[in-house]
């Protein structure tokens, strides 16, 4: 189900609800939620129908992602997850449904667009030096300092 604006993954999960057995998956009574009643089943048969694996926790990791809620053992008997703009009689929403930014102190989302590239400014071959017991760390950071020197960053 390709829908303009409504990620794939969101697209994908409404279309499980609407066609995958109840046995395995469905919305709760008042459609504000969904309940995974087979989490093996899910994963065997329904997962791999509608993405490119058939791993629960990777599924789960997209829910996380996505910013659905896992409900606690206290609230629902079986698993089940919400989320504020993903409801059954609500599909007009689900392009509001957005995956969430990564915080700003997390090391993947300091990356940048284009990877920093070392170019070597001699010859492309490097002979590391053989160390000796006798040698010790002195001479094995000198060594490596030559090395780094060796390289070129744009």
């Amino acid at each position: 189900m390709a829908t303009p604006g409504v990620p794939g993954f969101v697209a994908s999960l409404y279309e499980m609800l609407t066609r995958e057995d109840p046995a395995v998956l469905c919305w709760t009574a008042d459609g504000l939620a969904f309940e995974i009643r087979d989490q093996t089943r899910l994963a065997a048969t329904v997962l791999p129908r509608y993405f490119r694996h058939a791993k629960y926790p990777s599924f789960q990791r997209q829910l996380n992602y996505f910013g659905f809620k896992k409900w606690s053992k206290q609230r629902a008997p079986v698993c089940t997850y919400s989320c504020a703009w993903f409801s059954r009689d609500a599909p007009q929403h689900l392009s509001r449904v957005s995956r969430r930014p990564r915080p700003a102190d997390d090391p993947k989302s300091l990356r940048t667009e284009k990877p920093v590239r070392c170019e070597p400014k001699g010859p492309t071959t490097f002979v590391l030096p053989t160390l000796l017991p006798s040698d010790g760390l002195a001479t094995f950071d000198k060594d490596l300092d030559d090395l780094w020197q060796m390289l070129e960053f744009p």
